[in-house]
């Protein structure tokens, strides 16, 4: 599976049912910005911040230690 499919299902898996679609639109926008190179610790700290409230409360922890070994290999 294509890494950025995985990382898809990874999300929406572990987002609240009414959340999915917000959560969906997110993704598309970060992987437009990551293809055109734009998608830097700014954009992703701001992705962070507005997908943390979305996800199932069990399973924020579990997200935020995967988005964080992601984040250690983006431009500053």
């Amino acid at each position: 599976m294509d890494p950025q499919k995985q990382f898809f299902t990874f999300l929406i898996d572990r987002t609240l049912p009414e959340m999915q679609d917000d959560v969906k639109a997110m993704l598309a926008d970060a992987f437009k910005q990551q293809a055109a190179g734009t998608f830097d610790q700014t954009a992703f700290k701001d992705f962070a911040a507005k997908l943390a409230p979305k996800l199932l409360p069990d399973k924020v922890t579990e997200v935020q230690e995967a988005m964080a070994k992601f984040a250690s290999g983006l431009k500053k």
